[in-house]
């Protein structure tokens, strides 16, 4: 048994209107050029570390335009914030620093994030040198440094192969679970193929889901593997559709239904939102 989806003609020239008129941001540009080159290019150490800082401040806080994250790290340059390699390097009581800026700026969660970072420093940059993708994500990035076309049989198995070792590796990243895992491979220009699936995805997905029973995955399921694999394979089917990548419909996807455009709202992926939020 197979479980697909089929996506109909009028879904498809609904993504491909919103991609006509929302596609061509500078953020979905700068996407497209890191996870899309040939060979990758590997971001530098103070960015990689920034990086993931980021992606561990989104879990359970958002990351919009406007939120805590945006209005922290915006216009900050990779390896100038009070969290970056170099001030951890040179800090006598990191712990105390990191427990103080997240405080201080309003983040969620502060005391235990704050191990989570320090322990990361620790185990992954405690020379200056950020390693965390190379002890989790090694098998990936030596084929995506390689010429070969980016093939989706070749490289959906190492993307989540990556995710899985940064999430519950022997070298695991703490405070990243699989979805922050996913966005992390994004930022650093890893993933084609493996997406971040969230509120705004799954508002997307159940504004186009045709079930009269509500017989579709809900958000609640997120924090299995195996179901977001599962939309991961329905975005993939729709991509191909549209003559895209998943990473690439991704960030349209969230861009557009991050702005609240009229264009994103067709009905009922208004009422997961909201339930979401109850």
């Amino acid at each position: 048994m197979r479980v697909t989806v089929k996506w109909s003609k009028s879904d498809i020239n609904y993504v491909k209107a919103l991609a006509a008129k929302h596609r061509n941001t500078e953020y979905q540009k700068e996407i497209r050029t890191r996870n899309l080159s040939i060979p990758w290019r590997r971001p530098h150490d103070d960015e990689i570390w920034d990086l993931h800082v980021q992606c561990i401040l989104t879990s359970q806080q958002a990351s919009g335009p406007g939120s805590i994250l945006a209005r922290t790290f915006d216009g900050v340059p990779y390896g100038k914030s009070e969290l970056s390699l170099n001030a951890l390097l040179e800090s006598k009581n990191r712990i105390e620093r990191i427990r103080a800026f997240l405080r201080r700026n309003g983040f969620r969660m502060w005391e235990r994030r704050s191990r989570w970072i320090r322990d990361n420093f620790e185990r992954f940059a405690a020379d200056g040198r950020c390693r965390i993708l190379d002890e989790c994500a090694l098998p990936l990035i030596e084929r995506r440094r390689s010429k070969k076309d980016l093939n989706r049989n070749d490289l959906i198995e190492l993307e989540r192969n990556a995710v899985m070792e940064l999430a519950h590796g022997a070298n695991k990243v703490n405070g990243m679970g699989p979805k922050q895992a996913r966005h992390f491979l994004k930022q650093v220009g890893l993933s084609i193929y493996t997406i971040p699936v969230d509120v705004r995805l799954m508002h997307f997905l159940w504004d186009l889901l045709d079930t009269p029973d509500e017989a579709g995955p809900w958000t609640t399921a997120l924090g299995d593997e195996y179901t977001v694999r599962m939309i991961e394979n329905w975005f993939g089917a729709l991509s191909e559709d549209l003559g895209m990548t998943p990473v690439e419909l991704d960030t349209l996807i969230w861009e557009v239904y991050g702005k609240g455009s009229a264009d994103a709202h067709r009905g009922r992926g208004d009422n997961l939102v909201e339930k979401a939020h109850d």
